[in-house]
């Protein structure tokens, strides 16, 4: 019924060459399960720009590196230098973003910093790193009404309000940061508060804070978690009921960058022909990111694995894409800056095989769908 047949075979390999069951065979899931763990336990979610998004792709490029393989400098090197990382240089939704992580008991926990580009407002950026005593109110607006004997020189740790209290457009974000400045707060993280369920079902979607365009400057880094990383914390801070104190650096800088990973497996003979394997290896904000797509990064380095000692007839580039959840930005500029000039794709790309989502949860998936150039 798929128009696709196999040759018939009596010894039990589905019709499949010796060299495919090699691969198939080289398929390593403990180092696919070693390499999830390792990266969802010590670098967590890797939204575009943050310093977690940096500490992945210095950990993938390595893995790409220690399993031999060298770096596809065809594209790599237009940036200036013959490494694994295309540095993406065109992009003002990640290069402009004011990245931020905040680091607590020794984990470190990806954010955001505000939408407040305006830097004649925020000043924020300009203390890149912040470490010190945390003091947590389950309720912004105890915060604010604190005493400042409790808040300063302190990081403020804090409930924003839901979107159907602080709207989207209101300067209140701001409004409360610089309260708490006032009384001497060394920066303010602010948790997002639950999805808020609307009267027909539907979930809000965890939104940045509006930019302050009026008003008194804000000099103190304030930045933005996710409410599921926002319990992760608070739980990590109480003991018999009681949230205590603990030390925590807040990072928030601005003009940030985020890099494709790029290897290339040699074809056995020189040829002029590729096969790109890709998936995405950034997360969305406010998701732990495992499925979404660690489980399709870890697939293509498994992959990159079980063909290292195996000869291939062309060129096999494995691609590790930036801000996919930005709008696919780096694998349109891996296009854009690559595969569009002079045609080159076209004249030299075989096929493609992408990695998304490897992971889900249902049990019964029965279609494999393969795209080509003509439909």
């Amino acid at each position: 019924s798929t128009g696709v047949a196999y040759a018939e075979s009596d010894n039990g390999d589905g019709g499949f060459s010796s060299t495919e069951i090699s691969i198939i065979n080289g398929i390593d899931t403990d180092f696919m399960i070693d390499k999830n763990e390792y990266v969802h336990n010590n670098i967590g979610p890797r939204v575009a720009g943050t310093p977690a998004d940096e500490k992945s792709a210095d950990y993938f490029a390595g893995v790409l590196q220690e399993l031999g393989y060298g770096q596809f400098s065809l594209a790599t090197a237009a940036d200036g230098t013959d490494d694994y990382f295309e540095t993406i240089d065109n992009s003002s939704r990640v290069n402009d973003r004011i990245g931020a992580s905040l680091t607590v008991n020794g984990r470190e926990y990806s954010a955001l910093a505000p939408g407040w580009s305006d830097a004649s407002v925020y000043k924020g950026y300009e203390r890149p790193s912040v470490t010190g005593e945390t003091v947590y109110y389950e309720n912004v607006d105890d915060a604010v009404n604190a005493d400042a004997a409790d808040i300063a020189g302190k990081i403020v740790l804090t409930n924003r309000k839901s979107i159907t209290e602080w709207d989207r457009k209101s300067t209140a974000y701001a409004d409360a940061a610089r309260a708490l400045e006032d009384k001497g707060a060394s920066a303010v993280v602010f948790f997002y508060s639950k999805y808020t369920v609307s009267s027909d079902g539907g979930t809000s979607t965890e939104r940045a804070f509006p930019a302050p365009t009026s008003g008194s400057e804000i000099n103190i880094p304030v930045i933005l978690a996710s409410y599921l990383d926002g319990q992760a914390i608070v739980r990590s801070l109480t003991e018999d009921g009681t949230v205590r104190s603990t030390t925590v650096t807040v990072v928030n800088r601005r003009n940030t960058h985020t890099s494709n990973i790029l290897a290339v497996k040699e074809a056995s003979t020189p040829s002029d022909k590729y096969v790109i394997v890709g998936a995405h290896r950034d997360s969305l904000f406010g998701a732990e990111g495992v499925n979404d797509n660690l489980s399709g990064t870890v697939n293509v380095l498994a992959i990159a694995k079980a063909l290292k000692d195996i000869p291939t007839d062309y060129n096999v580039i494995f691609a590790l894409w930036a801000a996919e959840e930005d709008g696919l930005i780096g694998s349109k500029y891996f296009y854009s800056e690559f595969l569009y000039p002079d045609d080159w794709g076209r004249q030299h790309v075989v096929a493609y095989y992408n990695m998304d989502m490897s992971a889900p949860a249902q049990k019964r998936n029965s279609v494999l769908t393969v795209h080509t150039p003509y439909r």
